[in-house]
């Protein structure tokens, strides 16, 4: 039992209230040999005496919670207050399952009950501002504070009642994460000036979600600070004084690298003031710029005179510069860090060799895994914080590569056993991310590609990384996806026009999916392939041989691989003059070919001379992107033995992204997130050129 008594609870009649938060308070007299057991329906932070104790839930699928062990012995010896503030932000993302608000808590000491959920004071946060902009389409909300208001005011103290029993606890499994403290150093400070013109024109699109996420109106909104730093102008003065911070005044603090975590800041409030913070994965050409991120990166404060205090970010964020404007009032600014929130490198297998730019990028791919391997595999630790498929069949890997073990991947997968079909979402078909909310319609709410790397992610974790596990666990998903695809099937055996948001790769190969993309059916035929083998169905093996002997057929014109085929008027399949380097790989990979083979002379050759002569004359030809191509070119060179090869694009594809942030980026160019968990993958390609690769 992972509760011996205590509840899933929120304040009375505010369960469903979107972006409510509140706040669990109480005083004990000794914390010696406790353990305090909790979960959340969102997201928890821990304090006791003013300290940074935890936060989480690990996350998992709805109807369900993971429960976290927190021993608190080490704040024995005195009495303690605990403190736990809990979200409840009951919309859509793609960070976490949308359901009703709840905070599980008990504190034991051995099997003595000492305290549950009931037995704390409960506080409505109203410290929080409710009606704010989302942080970012796919995330929550951004974080606003008005320290102005008394928290714990015995006027806001409310009922706690039991929300929803129902719930099923599981364990956490992953390490808890590591929470080390990285200072920054004051890099830039001086005045600014903000002008609504200034901040239109340099106006950054970010994902706004339909109200059918959950938004509040735009009348209802007073704070917009990250607007509020597109608009300022700054200006550089350093003397400037960080003891009094005075309005139209700012300062920049440097991390040295990109980190993951919470960003902290202490300010005391000389006057009454309205602080900005703000957050940044690079700055290229100014003290402090915004990246094409698409999130609103900026918290906002309003503290009344004589308020000192470390302030903290609730949520976990992405930075590398972290700049605190003032608005208006003055302030004491003492400095700037942040708590770091990632998978412990425990264990990992350093880089052996004696090569010093291989080494940098591998230990930079060690650093984009664990800030994106904290509770399960996530693209980005910033705009999304989003369990994708396909991202995660390169985690995979490099999780198995890096730690011996697949931890995470045991979560993220488990994560999708537990997933039970909803309205938006054809028969068979898994989320293209989960746990999340992705409240699209058919038309774009999922990727039929993704269904399919589930597929060939389940196999080698189950062939390979995880042998013991239970295969029949998988049988219903993975057959379900099929039989998905089987309804696309045309005459000649071939998926076409595949509904929704179909995704090859992020290069204008995208562009290319309809009405026959021959890329999707070689993957198709892979999957079909290792279901079979999986499972034992050799019909599934046959029709995967059928269906990469016809796709080779139509798709090979005796030098490369055409992207797509669209029918003409009279119904006949065209092959349209597109060709993608990514197709190339597909085909290589999955086609079933023998690429050495004399029938694939030019195109081996086009591979390895990176495509430089071939006649683009009468084709468009687009070369990869990071995700996934580039990848998939890795793996190639790899299977092929082109040792100097790969090496060569390794250290031209990512020695750029190394430089600025220590961490492997989610395009090739400077755009999206800078710190992405799939690029890990690179770690099973160096090592393979140490020749230490499992």
């Amino acid at each position: 039992m992972y509760f011996l008594k205590a509840k899933p609870m929120w304040i009375s009649g505010k369960e469903k209230v979107m972006n409510h938060h509140i706040v669990l308070k109480r005083d004990v007299c000794d914390l010696k040999n406790t353990v305090l057991y909790i979960t959340a329906a969102y997201s928890y932070r821990l304090k006791v005496n003013g300290e940074f104790g935890a936060y989480g839930p690990a996350r998992t699928a709805k109807g369900y919670a993971r429960v976290d062990a927190i021993s608190l012995d080490r704040f024995s010896g005195k009495p303690a207050e605990i403190i736990i503030e809990a979200s409840g932000y009951n919309c859509c993302s793609y960070v976490c399952v949308k359901q009703d608000s709840f905070i599980v808590a008990e504190l034991r000491k051995g099997d003595e009950v000492l305290l549950t959920t009931s037995d704390f004071k409960a506080f409505e946060n109203t410290r929080a501002v409710r009606k704010v902009l989302r942080y970012a389409g796919q995330r929550h909300f951004t974080e606003v504070y008005d320290d102005r208001n008394d928290l714990f005011n015995s006027q806001n103290q409310e009922t706690l009642s039991v929300v929803d029993s129902s719930i099923k606890y599981l364990d956490r499994h992953v390490q808890y994460p590591d929470y080390n403290i990285v200072n920054a150093t004051l890099s830039a400070r001086g005045g600014f000036e903000f002008s609504k013109e200034r901040a239109e024109s340099r106006h950054r699109g970010v994902f706004n979600s339909k109200s059918n996420w959950g938004n509040f109106d735009n009348d209802e909104i007073k704070f917009d600070p990250y607007t509020f730093v597109l608009g300022s102008d700054f200006s550089a003065d350093n003397n400037v004084n960080l003891s009094e911070l005075k309005a139209g005044e700012y300062a920049v603090f440097d991390l040295g690298k990109l980190y993951s975590g919470f960003i902290n800041w202490e300010l005391s409030a000389i006057a009454e003031s309205d602080v900005v913070i703000a957050y940044s994965e690079m700055c290229f050409d100014a003290d402090f710029e915004y990246t094409t991120l698409q999130a609103r990166s900026a918290i906002e404060q309003l503290l009344p005179i004589g308020k000192s205090a470390k302030f903290s970010s609730f949520e976990p964020y992405t930075a590398r510069f972290v700049a605190v404007l003032v608005k208006s009032g003055c302030v004491g600014l003492k400095g700037v860090s942040l708590t770091a929130y990632e998978k412990p490198r425990d264990g990992v297998k350093e880089y052996s060799g004696d090569d010093a730019d291989l080494k940098r990028i591998y230990n930079a791919a060690i650093r984009s895994f664990c800030h994106n391997a904290v509770d399960l595999y996530t693209d980005c630790p910033s705009r999304e914080r989003a369990g994708w498929l396909c991202d995660s069949f390169f985690s995979g890997k490099a999780e198995y590569e890096l730690f011996g073990n697949h931890t995470v991947e045991d979560n993220f997968l488990e994560n999708y056993t537990l997933f039970e079909k909803n309205e938006r979402l054809p028969e068979g078909v898994l989320p293209m991310c989960y746990p999340a909310d992705v409240n699209f319609n058919e038309d774009s709410g999922f990727i039929p590609q993704w269904n399919l790397w589930y597929i060939l992610e389940v196999y080698e974790y189950l062939t390979l990384r995880n042998k013991n596990a239970d295969k029949g666990r998988f049988k219903k998903s993975v057959l379900g996806v099929l039989d998905f695809f089987a309804s696309y099937e045309n005459n000649d055996g071939l998926v076409e026009r595949l509904p929704s948001w179909n995704f090859v790769e992020w290069s204008t190969a995208n562009d290319w999916t309809n009405d026959v993309n021959y890329p999707t059916n070689f993957l198709y035929s892979e999957a079909l392939l290792r279901a079979g083998k999986l499972f034992g169905m050799d019909d599934l093996i046959k029709k995967a041989e059928a269906i990469r002997k016809k796709t080779v057929e139509l798709s090979f014109d005796g030098e490369k691989f055409c992207d797509h085929a669209v029918r003409n008027s009279d119904g006949i399949l065209e092959n349209q003059p597109h060709v993608s380097a990514a197709a190339q790989y597909y085909a290589a990979l999955f086609g079933g070919i023998d690429i050495c083979s004399a029938k694939y002379e030019k195109l081996l050759c086009h591979i390895k001379e990176n495509f430089e002569n071939l006649d683009k004359e009468n084709i468009e030809f687009v070369p990869v992107n990071a995700f996934i191509g580039f990848y998939l070119g890795m793996e190639l060179l790899m299977r092929l033995g082109e040792k100097k090869l790969l090496e060569t694009d390794i250290k031209d594809f990512f020695a750029e992204t190394v430089k600025h942030t220590d961490t492997l980026w989610e395009h090739r160019y400077c755009s999206g997130s800078y710190d992405h968990g799939f690029s890990s993958y690179v770690t099973l390609a160096i090592n393979y050129l140490n020749k230490t690769y499992l």
